[in-house]
């Protein structure tokens, strides 16, 4: 509890600052504090979620405000652009879940786990692997 606590906070405290800054400029500060917190080695449920989370909040609501190509006039392209804004939130969310379903024991019992240790691997080499 003292993790979602904590982050949340400092999302909240975050939002709070930015509140007066342009879209695109809130988006630049959680992109650099999601960096900040990968590169300064803390814990990995410690703030890295939330950032991440309030990052892809901040790029929904940039992409929800941003006009459908404006200059064309070609129907058909509006259609699929207006379809992938539409659309995208639903294909980061099954692949946050597929990332997300990592068992902490065990991985080679499944297909899926199997298959997120070898990605894992090829980004990862078992030299420099910090995390299980």
């Amino acid at each position: 509890m003292a993790y979602e606590v904590r982050g949340s906070m400092i999302v909240f405290l975050v939002l709070v600052i930015t509140a007066s800054f342009t879209p695109y400029m809130r988006t630049a500060v959680f992109l650099f504090l999601t960096a900040y917190s990968v590169y300064a080695d803390t814990d990995v449920l410690a703030n890295i979620p939330f950032f991440t989370g309030a990052l892809l909040a901040d790029l929904s609501l940039i992409a929800d405000n941003t006009p459908v190509l404006p200059s064309w006039n070609l129907e058909c392209c509006r259609r699929r652009v207006g379809g992938i804004k539409v659309h995208w939130p639903i294909l980061v969310f099954f692949v946050g879940l597929f990332l997300g379903s990592y068992p902490p024991n065990s991985h080679e019992m499944r297909w899926w786990s199997e298959a997120l240790f070898r990605i894992g691997e090829s980004f990862f080499p078992s030299d420099c692997m910090r995390f299980p």
